[in-house]
């Protein structure tokens, strides 16, 4: 029996990591983005999604952060920011908020 539990949240597994890493590549060929330097799962919001890009702007805002859902269609920008570390303290922030 714990076989099959084990076999199935394989399973699971593969199937999330086969949709963040479509969801990577969705993201990636967005205009505006020139890199995506983090994407997860949130664990609080099924098929929602957290990312943190640097963005193909000269000016402000060099990096946003924010949620989306599989299709990267209902985007929600949730910080915008110009140096990198207060993008990342916003992506933890985020993450953090979502695991309370």
């Amino acid at each position: 029996m714990s076989a099959g539990k084990s076999h199935a949240g394989r399973i699971s597994q593969a199937i999330a990591a086969g949709e963040l890493e479509r969801l990577a590549e969705i993201i990636r060929r967005e205009p505006d983005v020139a890199d995506l330097l983090a994407l997860e799962t949130l664990p609080d919001q099924p098929g929602r999604f957290a990312y943190m890009v640097a963005t193909s702007y000269d000016g402000f805002p060099r990096f946003a952060v924010g949620t989306t859902d599989a299709a990267n269609e209902r985007v929600l920008v949730s910080s915008t920011c110009g140096a990198e570390w207060s993008a990342r303290d916003a992506f933890k922030a985020l993450m953090e908020a979502a695991k309370a």
